[in-house]
């Protein structure tokens, strides 16, 4: 038997903070977007500056 571990709303905001640290890190303004297994969005989060289309692609 296998066991599927799901991400939660809280681990996505983790993931989050973390991607926009990184973000900051290298100098760029992104869209972060966290999905599940299936490409469902979990969080997303376009920073001050990111590009407007971010979010669409």
């Amino acid at each position: 038997m296998q066991t599927v571990h799901r991400l939660t709303l809280e681990d996505a905001l983790v993931l989050l903070q973390a991607a926009e640290a990184e973000a900051e890190r290298i100098g760029v303004k992104e869209t972060i977007c966290i999905a599940d297994d299936g490409a469902h969005p979990i969080a997303l989060h376009r920073m001050t500056g990111a590009r407007l289309t971010g979010v669409e692609i």
